[in-house]
């Protein structure tokens, strides 16, 4: 088992302090990132943009996902 304080820790099931402050740490983190991308105007178009582009083939949509994610990858 890996040590105490880390994320996989906390995944594996351990509920100690020093693995739910590892947890707590990085759910700030993960979700300053996502108000970051949301807060970001180019970022909310570029959604909308893949969610038009539901209908068309998987290969083309996969494109531009991979896109969209190198481009705010943080």
């Amino acid at each position: 088992m890996t040590d105490h304080g880390t994320r996989a820790s906390y995944n594996r099931g351990c509920r100690c302090d020093e693995c739910r402050k590892a947890m707590n740490a990085y759910m700030r983190e993960y979700q300053a990132r996502r108000r970051r991308k949301a807060a970001d105007p180019e970022f909310g178009a570029i959604r909308e943009l893949v969610d038009l582009l539901d209908g068309l083939d998987e290969p083309i949509r996969q494109r531009v996902l991979r896109y969209v994610n190198d481009r705010y990858r943080p």
